[in-house]
């Protein structure tokens, strides 16, 4: 309960103006009942004078706007919050010794001084109490270390720490490094398991583009780790949609990495289930890391790609870069002055023909309005299309484009500031090839961002942001928006081709392989439906809840809340139904929990009063693989640098004695005193209205009742 310190009244005028009113009002009421007709009592004149006093003074404390202030303290007691670990990735050959240490520590904190909370995770948050330490499971498919940082975010408390108990595998969510360091809390982790190397083989890691062509062989290669066995030979196996494509035998390392390559040429467009397996050997300590899933989407070959602007580098690396691709017919002109254009004069019939308009340093100020409302027409009528902020854009005519943009242009200013790109989610499909690594992507070169203020779209997905002398900012640097048939893309800086310079140890160029999946992207196809649905993963492990979302607009896309959205759901003969919960905004979400592995398709439908919105379908699969027994080891190397940036400790779960002083000592010096000023303004008070016109009412009521009107 807050300890209220002090109650003050303040007025909007002085304090003596107010006096002297008050001195008047009295005066004057007295004056006015010196005399009446008739003559009352004195006991009554003296109420009339004291009725009429406090009723005019109350108006005149009403005028001088009174404001009360209360001032309360209260002590914000900090917590400690704990974080357990109940993925089953914990359960190994020593899980029962594994168990004891864990309920071990956690019985020392819980009789410690720390005032702690106490949390599991794996694929979610859930809090538990005190005397539900003992019965903690390891139940949980999947392990997400972002959500703890995600919840600590959230939550209202005085957090003096974080201890995290676990074995640092995380195969779920981003990497949590730079949203725990960002918090400024110390995160104390103690490890669970051992780091000792166990005889195995499996898939480290897939590299694949995420949009393939039909005809055109894509390289799709594997890297297998081994542990012990190598000079073993195996056989790894290249899967489209559960078929067997390509084999190749391979002889295991003494490196201990090893990598196939599989030309795989697609033969119709559409979305492709890849699995790639590694042939098992007895000994391994596990098989559920002998495969990978992913999918591909696979396009129309041949585009026609278009890039229009004004003379710079950028305008001619992108060109050139476009080039590359043989896939790909680039045509290109550059506008010289108001009435020059390079090569020839037959843009117009370029824009026409084209697929995808890239637009560098485009429209600039000399820019004859005619090739701006052709450029337009286009685009309106669905052709994607790229643009960069290059030397020469005229941002006022820019604005010709703004309902296809991806951003909208506020304050302009032409200046420039140079910039560095940061990205917070390396999983997104343009970005999951090798040359988009976070260690690649921290060395790239400086840019020059218009300091133009640009603010993205609520469609819009920010693919980069700008980082500024270490710091990292939300702005965006490179954005996309898909909505509904319509699709474009930006970079918001100029001098992007020095990329085109920057060194990747993997040996892709990041600067050819940015706009090669950028016109990849702006050449999906997407249809604008009433009825849309998804599910949130493509791939679910065992175990997992089976989650979707989806959206339902009118016929004039205006969104409704209130369908009956329904998804059912067909695998091998066996069905479900999800009914679709809607959650505002023309939003819906459902989940299902199936537990049977296997490939799954789905229909959404929607009514509203008996009359059918529309359709729409998917896809996911439900894979055997448990993905928390692909890799038994501790990662210690995570949960130490995460303790590191964060100005916390790593504690071995059996070396954890100095742990609990600590926490103390970080509980002791973080007491916070959260003092609480809170306003009332009178004057907005009904009860002094009423208070007002009852004294008011009374004073008439006696006159009238004594002849005095």
């Amino acid at each position: 309960m807050p300890d209220i310190n002090s109650i003050d009244l303040n007025l909007s005028f002085n304090l003596w103006y107010f006096i002297i009113g008050i001195a008047a009002i009295i005066t004057y009421t007295i004056f006015s009942y010196r005399v009446t007709i008739p003559v009352i009592s004195r006991s009554l004149k003296i109420f009339l004078i004291f009725t009429r006093t406090l009723a005019v003074s109350l108006i005149l404390f009403l005028i001088f706007e009174p404001v009360v202030t209360i001032t309360s303290e209260k002590i914000d007691l900090p917590v400690n919050m704990v974080f357990v670990d109940n993925s089953n990735s914990i359960t190994a050959k020593d899980s029962i010794e594994r168990m004891n240490d864990r309920n071990n520590l956690l019985d020392e904190l819980n009789s410690s001084g720390v005032n702690n909370r106490y949390f599991v995770f794996g694929n979610r948050i859930d809090s538990i109490q005190n005397r539900d330490l003992e019965n903690l499971g390891t139940t949980e498919p999947i392990s997400n270390y972002q959500s703890i940082f995600d919840f600590v975010s959230e939550s209202k408390l005085n957090i003096s720490s974080i201890t995290v108990i676990g074995d640092g595998i995380f195969n779920t969510g981003i990497n949590p490094l730079h949203t725990a360091e960002k918090l400024g809390i110390p995160v104390y982790t103690v490890g669970i398991g051992d780091t000792a190397i166990r005889k195995d083989i499996g898939i480290n890691k897939a590299i694949y583009n995420q949009y393939m062509y039909t005809g055109k062989p894509a390289k799709i290669t594997a890297r297998i780790f081994n542990y012990g066995f190598e000079n073993e030979r195996v056989r790894v196996s290249l899967f489209v949609d559960n078929r067997l494509n390509k084999q190749s035998d391979l002889t295991l390392t003494n490196t201990g990495l090893s990598e196939v390559d599989f030309n795989f040429i697609p033969d119709e467009k559409g979305e492709r289930k890849i699995s790639i397996q590694v042939s098992q050997i007895d000994g391994e300590s596990t098989f559920e890391n002998n495969s990978k899933i992913f999918f591909v989407d696979v396009l129309d070959n041949r585009l026609n790609v278009l890039v229009i602007g004004t003379p710079s580098p950028d305008f001619s690396f992108i060109k050139n870069s476009l080039a590359i691709d043989k896939d790909i017919d680039v045509n290109a002109f550059a506008q010289i002055s108001e009435d020059i254009f390079t090569p020839g004069d037959n843009y117009m019939s370029l824009i026409d023909s084209a697929d995808i308009l890239f637009l560098v340093g485009f429209p600039n100020s000399n820019t004859p309005n005619s090739i701006i409302e052709r450029v337009k027409s286009k685009i309106s009528n669905a052709a994607p299309f790229f643009i960069i902020t290059a030397d020469g854009i005229d941002l006022n005519l820019l604005s010709n484009f703004e309902n296809y943009l991806p951003m909208k242009t506020g304050m302009i200013d032409y200046g420039f500031t140079e910039v560095q790109p940061w990205m917070d989610d390396f999983g997104s499909t343009i970005f999951n090839s090798g040359s988009f690594d976070e260690s690649v992507i921290k060395n790239l070169p400086p840019l020059l961002k218009s300091n133009s203020e640009f603010i993205p779209k609520v469609e819009s997905e920010i693919w980069m942001r700008t980082k500024i002398k270490n710091v990292n900012f939300e702005d965006p640097l490179i954005l996309s928006r898909a909505a509904g048939k319509f699709r474009s893309a930006a970079v918001l800086a100029k001098n992007i081709w020095r990329w085109k310079l920057a060194y990747n140890p993997e040996g892709d160029n990041v600067y050819d392989n940015l706009f090669s999946s950028i016109t990849k992207w702006l050449n999906i196809k997407s249809d604008q439906k009433q009825v849309n649905a998804a599910a949130t993963k493509r791939i679910y492990t065992q175990g997992e809840n089976i989650e979707f979302t989806g959206q339902v607009y009118d016929q004039t896309f205006n969104p409704v809340d209130n369908a009956d959205m329904v998804i059912k759901i067909k695998s091998d003969g066996n069905s479900y139904n999800v009914p679709m919960n809607s959650i505002g905004n023309g939003n819906y979400e459902g989940k299902l929990d199936i537990n049977k592995p296997g490939d799954y398709t789905f229909i959404a439908a929607a009514e509203l009063d008996g009359f059918q919105l529309g359709k729409d379908n998917g896809s996911f699969t439900i894979t055997e693989i448990d993905l928390e027994q692909t890799d038994l080891r501790m990662n210690k190397d995570f949960l130490q640098t995460l303790a590191n940036v964060t100005a916390g400790d790593f504690y071995y779960i059996n070396y954890s004695d100095d742990l609990i002083p600590k926490l103390e000592k970080r509980i002791n010096q973080s007491e916070v005193i959260k003092i609480n000023k809170s306003e009332f303004e009178i004057l907005n008070s009904d009860y002094i209205l009423i208070i007002i016109i009852t004294l008011l009412g009374i004073e008439w009521f006696l006159r009238k009742r004594a002849g005095m009107l």
